[in-house]
C-alpha cells in the first residue's frame, strides 16, 4: 500500500545526498504476432468510428483505449 511513498522518500533522500537516480524500466516483449493483431484491432476500431462520422479526436481516443486494454 505505501510502496509509493516509501520510494518518493527514498528517492528524495538520495537527491538531498547529491546523488543522481536514474530508473530503468524494462520495455514489454511484443510479438510480431501480438503486434499485428494489435494493428487489426486499431484499424477496425478506426473503420468502425468514422463509418459513423465521428471526430478525429474521439476516435484516437478510442483506438488508444482498445490498444491500451488488449496489451494490459
Amino acid at each position: 500500500k505505501n510502496m509509493g511513498e516509501i520510494i518518493n522518500r527514498i528517492l528524495g533522500a538520495v537527491k538531498e545526498a547529491g546523488a543522481t537516480t536514474v530508473i530503468n524500466m524494462p520495455r514489454r516483449k511484443i510479438t510480431k504476432e501480438q503486434r499485428d493483431a494489435l494493428c487489426t484491432r486499431a484499424l477496425h476500431v478506426y473503420r468502425s468510428m468514422t463509418e459513423k462520422n465521428r471526430s478525429p479526436a474521439l476516435i484516437a481516443q478510442h483506438v488508444v483505449d482498445s490498444v491500451l486494454s488488449a496489451i494490459e
